[in-house]
């Protein structure tokens, strides 16, 4: 809410202001879910100014939400490009390749990601997924085995662990994660359920995180760990709730 404020604030002051638009494309995005009004402030953004790196970066996002990989590449990039050492915009073009399927592209934005800053909150989950569709399990977990906060190590490590065969492990792990992240990161829940199989409690789980309005949600079109459900008819109600595109995904 602050942020809308902000944003519409800055707005009456001065209409052109390329930032607030693409502040708003955000909070219409990813709080709203609101695709038609975050495309016409994106479109706003870059009508101002279409090389401004906030403006692109935050168009770069949207793209990503719905699937329109080359768009966010080159949103990103050019982004990247303006502003060369932005962490963030690096983690978004590395979030982009993943899920559209670019895994080395992907592995290599994250790791310079952590080269220009170690404690990159974000940076070691989303490098351990790049490594598991790759089919490095064990890298994978070493990787996020690695991470200090404690819930970012554990908010997938059911999957890891499964990945590299220690199932009892990975069923305890799950056990203790669905106790923690239940109330605020049932997102997480679903990708751990859908990763083994389990496509009822994965369902489940995105409904919750539906209700809860989770941000994760925003990176699920192109998502690997959900390849269980991409054939079930549900998850692809799932996604028409959401107003999210059923296709692509890349990494089928």
């Amino acid at each position: 809410g602050r942020a809308r404020q902000l944003a519409q604030h800055a707005l009456q002051l001065s209409p052109d202001l390329a930032a607030a638009h693409s502040i708003l494309q955000y909070v219409h995005q990813t709080l709203d879910w609101d695709w038609t009004a975050a495309k016409a402030e994106q479109q706003r953004a870059l009508a101002i100014d279409p090389t401004n790196p906030w403006a692109l970066q935050t168009a770069g996002l949207l793209s990503m939400t719905l699937g329109q990989w080359h768009e966010a590449e080159r949103q990103l990039s050019e982004s990247l490009s303006r502003d060369p050492l932005n962490t963030y915009t690096i983690l978004n073009l590395g979030q982009a390749y993943y899920l559209s399927g670019r895994f080395e592209e992907a592995e290599g934005a994250f790791r310079k990601l952590l080269e220009l800053e170690p404690g990159f909150l974000w940076a070691r989950r989303w490098l351990g997924k790049t490594l598991l569709a790759q089919s490095k399990p064990d890298e994978a977990l070493a990787t996020v085995q690695q991470e200090v906060d404690e819930t970012e190590r554990l908010a997938l490590l059911p999957v890891f662990l499964q990945a590299t065969g220690r199932q009892a492990e990975a069923n305890a792990a799950l056990q203790a994660v669905t106790v923690r992240f239940a109330d605020a990161n049932a997102y997480w829940l679903a990708q751990n359920y859908a990763y083994r199989g389990d496509r009822e409690l994965a369902l489940q789980w995105l409904e919750r995180a539906y209700k809860q309005q989770d941000i994760g949600l925003v990176t699920i079109v192109g998502e690997p760990l959900f390849k269980n459900l991409y054939e079930d008819p549900r998850f692809n109600a799932f996604l028409r709730k959401m107003k999210l595109p059923e296709t692509p995904w890349p990494a089928t």
